[in-house]
This record gives C-alpha cells, structure tokens and sequence, in this order.
C-alpha cells in the first residue's frame, strides 16, 4: 500500500482500499493491490514446506530483518551452505516507502513519456541511479495507520496469526497492540 501511494498509484485511503480489495479482485486488478489476500502467509508457506520440506524452506519475519540485519543475513548464508563471514552492508536503506513529498515529482518519475525517453537514451544502470536518488528525496514519512484500522486488521488476521505461528512454531506478536514481534525465535507458550 505504501508503495503504491508513494508511486502515486493508489488515492484511496487505506481503509477505502481494504473496502475495495475484494471488487478489484473481481475486476481482475494486479496482485499488488490485494493487500488482505496477498498478507495470507499461512498457506503459502505451508505449501512451500508440504512441496519441499520444512527443512528446506528458511523464513524470516521482516521485523527480525530490521531488529538485526545482520544476524539475518548470517543465518540465510548458513542455510544455504556458504560462508557467512562477510562485512554485510545493512546500513543502506533501498525503496522506501511512503506518501510522496511532490505529487508533481512523483507523477514526473513515474511512467510517462519522459522517462520512457530517458530510458531509451540513458545507459540502464544511470537512469536507474537518478529515479532511485529522485524517489528517496521525494519519499516522505509513512502514513499513519490509524488504531481504528489496526484493530480491523488485528481482527480480519487474528485466525491467520494464529495458524501462522502454530506453523512455524513461534509467536510473531502481530496480533497483540501491546507487544511488538520476538527479537528472535522462541518456541510459542
């Protein structure tokens, strides 16, 4: 959702948009806006572990990523079988998201005329560099959730937060406002 109202392809609010999923499922629009449909992590995982085995299959929640980059980073070189020695640069934040600073910035880099010009006369790599430079300084602060919403989506997951954890064998603490997610991996209670 950030990411679309940052590239300026979602106005809608996000409680608007979560009204909205299920009729642009219907209307057979992308993936990238079925924020409920596409955040059912259950089923997908657990058909990653019936169709290759737990053992073979290494999930990272992103609030372990941010708590500990490194770490993280370590444990998937592990699982992987290769070194995990490495100065790892975690430092670098990369597409961002956020409510656009200049609407009027964000249209301009968007896809358009100008930038499909840009492309067919910058090499791939610069023109790259310039829209990613433009998007951070024009990317703003994340729009607030409000507590209403949270609580909506706090209910809507609450049955998936629980399969999800039983799964994977630990709490995640999505579900609870008063608590944010293990910094690492304890066995649930």
């Amino acid at each position: 959702y950030g990411h679309l109202r940052r590239d300026m392809r979602e106005d809608l609010s996000l409680d608007a948009a979560l009204d909205a999923e299920q009729g642009r499922i219907n209307e057979k629009w992308g993936a990238i806006y079925h924020y409920v449909t596409s955040s059912r992590y259950c089923e997908a995982i657990k058909r990653y572990f019936d169709q290759f085995g737990r053992e073979n299959v290494h999930v990272i929640l992103f609030e372990d990523f941010v708590a500990d980059p490194v770490s993280e980073v370590r444990g998937v070189c592990r699982f992987i079988g290769v070194r995990d020695d490495f100065d790892f640069q975690t430092d670098v934040k990369t597409n961002r998201s956020g409510a656009p600073k200049s609407a009027t910035l964000a249209r301009a880099i968007g896809p358009n005329r100008l930038t499909s010009f840009a492309k067919s006369v910058l090499p791939r790599k610069l023109g790259v560099q310039i829209k990613t430079w433009l998007m951070d300084r024009n990317t703003g602060a994340k729009e607030p959730v409000p507590e209403s919403t949270r609580a909506r989506l706090r209910d809507t997951f609450a049955t998936e937060i629980a399969d999800l954890e039983t799964l994977l064998g630990r709490k995640t603490g999505w579900g609870d406002p008063a608590s944010s997610p293990p910094a690492k991996h304890p066995a649930p209670d």
